[in-house]
């Protein structure tokens, strides 16, 4: 099972996250907010968004994949 979720703002697409679910764990696979976007709150919105989508479901543990060279990613999680 894959989801993908949109933010819109103003009729803009100005982030996404795309989440799967493999062996009873929540995956979070993609997250990305267009950079005038960025700090704002689109990544957490989407990630809150996400981790209920999974608690409905309930899953209760969420994996992020992030390679190790994306810092900004790294200071997020």
């Amino acid at each position: 099972m894959a989801c993908l979720l949109l933010r819109n703002k103003g009729g803009q697409v100005v982030g996404y996250i795309i989440v799967s679910i493999s062996n009873g764990n929540g995956e979070i696979d993609s997250l990305a907010v267009e950079p005038n976007f960025r700090r704002l709150g689109v990544a957490m919105e989407l990630v809150l968004s996400a981790l209920e989508n999974f608690r409905e479901k309930g899953i209760s543990t969420a994996i992020a994949r992030v390679r190790t060279i994306n810092e900004a990613a790294i200071l997020f999680y």
